[in-house]
């Protein structure tokens, strides 16, 4: 910002002048043109500034501020002056102002008062073109327009974006210079805070690095120099540490190498005392001591082994097959390498295969038994359980299955004679509903009658009797519906003519509906409500016309009274007391002539007597009309010559109240020129104190006093250009506040940044303190700190990932060795373990060529040789073993492929069939178990569905089984006045029948198996 004069200017707010009380001047007593206001830097006031004079150009004196940079001039009229605003090391404005423009005669009525300055002036080392402030910022002039001093526009307005430019180039320096000097302290500090951290962490080269960077920055402090030389001390009590902690390092990995654990982990461990924190001893460590209990393990394995071996020889000599070659496998589980445990499996496989043989003629029998039980072939069933008994007397399914089989031919026997008894109720049933459903309709009781008659049908479906019936019932009740329908159209249209009024007509309609349906209420009611209505209405309309009978007789009465009055008026010439009483009585019968005669008679008699008396009423009626006007001098000489005429009280009256308005009207107008006085003084006062407070900056009290001023005069334009002016410096300062605050954030998130990015550094975390950096430039993409910091971080990060590298090349070069030979090992002995013993052999002399004097290699080449000996005596056994293995495979998963396709297809029995082969022959798998108890619980639920499905079957119920396929079938027809949805769901042999009945008028019936039955069931049951 330059100025808020210039800005003022450029707004026309602040040079404003206003009236004041006329004055007389003599030519050499003229009053000076008074200007204060204060002199800024910022937000900062200036104290000690210089305002130098320029009187008709030369220099006239100079002026300082006070220690609030505030100043005061007066400035003598009609002379031309330059002021230059400075002050030390600060750059100078100047503002022309040209007191001679004001003319002679507008002096006493002008406002000799320029207040509320504020020059702002800067600093002359910033960075900014200030070839504008070679012109004065703005020029003040008398303007004759406004009556008092003011901006010349057109310059400000050539000026206008130079100005602008030179707010923005001053801005912007004084935030750069700000910004560098905090940018060299945060530097400064951040590389002595990093210093000091590298050389807590014994990183002295990096500590050295960041004490010389502070040196550049301040090249005096004496800090960053001590501590370099105690770097440079540190760095050299370093070498002698690294080279005792390589040496302990080469000793322990040549013992490694010579599998000489406990001498190895000895000098790690030295070397551990050395650098506590390195990784690669420690690691080193850990796999000698793994080395060491895997030999120790091996030992404690063959204890279990034979442990394990000898609980199976033990459950071989007690016949339990099963449990023994268990036991032999968990034994070569243990240790894969022994032969007894698989010689013993194979005898016990020989023996369970005999075994198998036997349970597969008991299994046939006993699911052929069950595919018989499950086709009801209860006495075939039997007899193959009794083959099953055959094969295993001591099994206690058999006798189970044979038992439930005869309780299950009893139970049909009963079942049998059951159905006998219950077509017998039955019977008797339909008889009791039809005896009901009779009486009813011989009782013209039609709904109950259509309800036996459709109950008795779901005793006896499609009995011709009851179904003859339905339909003489469903044609009376057609009829009762269409009667009720005509009866509601009916009363639904006399309802809407009584609505509206028509009474007749809705008493007709009444009659009509009564005649449909006479045992009904309501149109009685309605027509006896009519009948009482009309009577009423007849009555009001005789009781109307006696009372306008009445009135006209009161009427004729009244009149002749007016008459006689007015006549004996006439008759006495009281024409005047007549004349209105005749007017009367011609208002009260207008179309008698009587009255019209006399009254015209009463005009000619009067019209001379009137004329002189018009002639007075026409001055006064003028007076008056003046009077009210206000134009009492007029009025006065009508009512004059009103009293000419006629000597009357009331001129003389309005006379003397004119003659008081006169004495009024001066009273008023010297009032109000004191009022005025005082309204001028009271102004003057307000606006000299809000201006001495916008000179202060007390804003919000002197946008109050102009308000208040402008309340004393509302039309002046000078405290309303005053009020914008302070409100729009308070925008502006506010708006700088705002700036400042946001400046603020961001510095503090900027710090909150680094110093969130200076603790990932310290913990390595490169990568997040990058991030942070970056997120820190954004906020201030000039500013040095974060760029150098982040340029450290990626120099770390890749130092850190270089020294990472070199470390594991090292490393990776120094184990290339061993790990060679332990590749080579591992390969030999993964290959020895899998008996691709020729395999091993090589790795094997891979391995003894690395290190050739070490047994290992030699030892394991000589084994292997045996194992290839051994292998060749074992192939033929092998192949034979895994040919007798392969065909039961084939016949495990052909049994599995079909018992699955019977599954999917529901065949459950023939499928347990197929499971249970497949279980004999692999009875280890739990596939064909699971799907085995899958099935029996799907076979038991379906049992149970089908009990309940078939509980309380009939004949009708297994007709439609034969009838119907299985599963659901749906229909719909319309049968009489009904619509009818059909329903019939087959479960096996059973099956049942869902109506559902919707009839014309709006009533639905639901039934099963020809019974009434509730919706909720009835929807639950045939639920898709």
């Amino acid at each position: 910002m330059l100025t808020k004069v210039v800005k003022n200017l450029s707004f026309n707010l602040l040079i404003v002048l206003i009236s004041i009380p006329a004055l007389n001047f003599a030519q050499e007593e003229y009053p000076k043109l008074e200007i204060n206001g204060k002199v800024i830097d910022g937000g900062d006031r200036l104290d000690q500034a210089y305002i130098r004079v320029e009187k008709d150009g030369e220099i006239d004196r100079e002026v300082r501020t006070d220690n609030r940079g505030r100043f005061d001039l007066e400035l003598e009229l009609y002379h031309e002056f330059m002021l230059y605003f400075g002050k030390e090391g600060y750059i100078t404005k100047k503002i022309y102002v040209d007191t001679r423009t004001i003319p002679e005669d507008a002096i006493q009525s002008t406002y000799l008062r320029y207040g509320g300055w504020e020059v702002e002036i800067f600093e002359n080392d910033l960075n900014v073109n200030t070839l504008i402030l070679d012109k004065p910022i703005g020029k003040v002039k008398y303007d004759p327009n406004y009556g008092q001093f003011a901006n010349d526009k057109s310059y400000t307005k050539s000026i206008q974006r130079e100005l602008d430019q030179l707010v923005k180039d001053l801005e912007k320096a004084r935030e750069e210079e700000l910004m560098r000097k905090e940018q060299l302290e945060e530097d400064y500090e951040i590389a002595i805070e990093d210093g000091d951290r590298f050389m807590e962490e014994g990183d002295y080269e990096n500590a050295m690095f960041q004490y010389e960077g502070a040196l550049q920055i301040k090249p005096d402090e004496r800090y960053p120099q001590k501590q370099i030389e105690k770097a440079k001390e540190k760095l050299s009590e370093l070498k002698d540490e690294q080279q005792r902690y390589s040496s302990m390092l080469t000793q322990g990995d040549d013992a490694f190498y010579e599998e000489k654990w406990e001498e190895a982990i000895g000098y790690y461990e030295q070397a551990l005392s050395i650098k506590p924190d390195e990784s690669y001893p420690q690691t080193q460590i850990e796999k000698a001591q793994k080395k060491i209990q895997e030999a120790k393990n091996r030992e404690e394995l063959k204890e279990e082994f034979d442990k394990v071996v000898a609980q199976a020889d033990e459950a071989f000599g007690n016949q339990q097959l099963k449990e023994s070659k268990s036991l032999y496998q968990k034994a070569l589980d243990i240790l894969d390498d022994e032969q007894y445990p698989k010689d013993q499996i194979a005898k016990i496989d020989e023996q369970l295969e005999a075994q198998k043989l036997k349970d597969q003629a008991y299994t046939n029998a006993m699911e052929e038994g069950d595919r018989q039980m499950s086709q009801r072939n209860y006495r075939e069933a039997i007899s193959f359980y009794q083959s099953a008994l055959s094969e295993k007397p001591n099994e206690t399914e058999p006798k189970k299955k044979i038992e439930e089989a005869q309780k299950i031919l009893a139970n049909i026997a009963e079942k049998e004679q059951a159905e006998k008894d219950r077509l017998a109720k039955l019977e008797e049933e339909y008889n009791k509903l039809i005896a009901q459903a009779d009486e009813a309709f011989n009782n013209e009781n039609w709904s109950s009658a259509k309800d036996f008659y459709q109950q008795a049908l779901t005793k006896k479906k499609g009995d011709q009797y009851p179904t003859s019936q339905l339909k003489i019932v469903n044609q009376k009740l057609g009829a009762i519906a269409e009667r009720d329908e005509e009866y509601r159209t009916a009363m639904k249209r006399a309802k809407t003519a009584f609505k509206k009024l028509e009474y007749t007509e809705a008493q007709s309609i009444y009659q009509e509906a009564l005649s449909i349906k006479p045992e009904a209420e309501k149109p009685k009611e309605m027509i006896a409500k009519i009948d009482e209505l009309l009577a009423e209405m007849a009555a009001r309309k005789k009781r109307e016309k006696e009372a306008a009978e009445k009135a006209e007789r009161m009427k004729q009465a009244k009149y002749d009274s007016l008459v006689n009055l007015a006549d004996a008026a006439f008759d006495n010439e009281e024409y005047k007391e007549a004349r209105p009483i005749y007017s009367l009585a011609n208002q009260v019968k207008p179309d008698e002539q009587y009255p019209t005669i006399r009254l015209k008679e009463i005009s000619e008699i009067i019209d001379d007597r009137e004329a002189l008396e018009a002639e007075y009423k026409r001055y006064v009626t003028q007076g008056d009309q003046l009077f009210g006007t206000g134009k009492l001098e007029a009025a006065r000489g009508k009512y004059e010559a009103a009293l000419e005429l006629i000597d009357q009280q009331y001129p003389k009256d309005q006379i003397a109240k004119i003659e008081e308005r006169f004495a009024e009207k001066k009273e008023k107008r010297l009032a109000a020129e004191r009022r005025e006085e005082a309204r001028n003084q009271k102004y003057d006062s307000l606006i000299a104190v809000a201006d001495n407070q916008f000179t202060d900056s007390l804003y919000n009290d002197a946008i109050s006093n102009y308000e208040k001023a402008l309340t004393v005069k509302a039309n002046e334009e000078y405290p309303v250009s005053q009020i914008e002016a302070a409100k729009g410096i308070q925008e502006e300062l506010l708006a700088k506040k705002r700036a400042k605050k946001e400046l603020e954030r961001k510095k503090e998130e900027y710090i909150a940044l680094i110093d969130q990015g200076d603790a990932q550094i310290e913990e390595e975390a490169y990568e997040a303190a990058i991030e942070r950096y970056e997120s820190a430039i954004a906020l201030f993409p000039d500013r040095e700190k974060a760029k150098e910091k982040k340029r450290k971080a990626e120099e770390l990060l890749a130092q850190k990932q270089a020294e990472e590298e070199a470390a594991r090349q090292a490393k990776l070069e120094k184990e290339r060795k061993e790990k060679e030979y332990s590749d080579a090992v591992a390969a030999g002995d993964k290959a020895f373990e899998s008996e691709n013993y020729e395999e091993a052999i090589a790795s094997y002399e891979k391995a003894k060529s690395i290190f050739p004097d070490r047994n290992y290699p030699q030892n394991q080449i000589e084994e292997s040789n045996d194992k290839i000996a051994e292998l060749e005596r074992l192939a033929e056994q092998k192949r034979q073993e895994e040919e007798r293995q392969r065909r039961l495979n084939a016949e495990y998963d052909s049994l599995i492929v079909v018992a699955d396709n019977l599954f999917k297809e529901e065949q459950f029995s023939e499928a347990r069939s197929n499971y249970e082969k497949a279980q004999k022959i692999k009875p280890n798998e739990s596939y064909p178990k699971s799907q085995i108890n899958t099935i029996v619980q799907i076979m038991e639920e379906k049992r149970k569905e089908a009990t309940r499905f078939a509980e309380g079957a009939t004949d009708f119920n297994y007709e439609l089984a034969e009838d119907y396929p299985e599963g659901r079938t749906e229909e719909e027809f319309e049968e009489g006045n009904k619509k009818v949805t059909r329903i019939v769901i087959v479960k096996g042999d059973v099956g049942h029948e869902y109506l559902k009945e919707e009839y014309s008028w709006g009533q639905t019936f639901y039934l099963k198996d020809k019974k009434r039955y509730s919706k909720s069931n009835w929807l639950k049951e045939t639920k898709k």
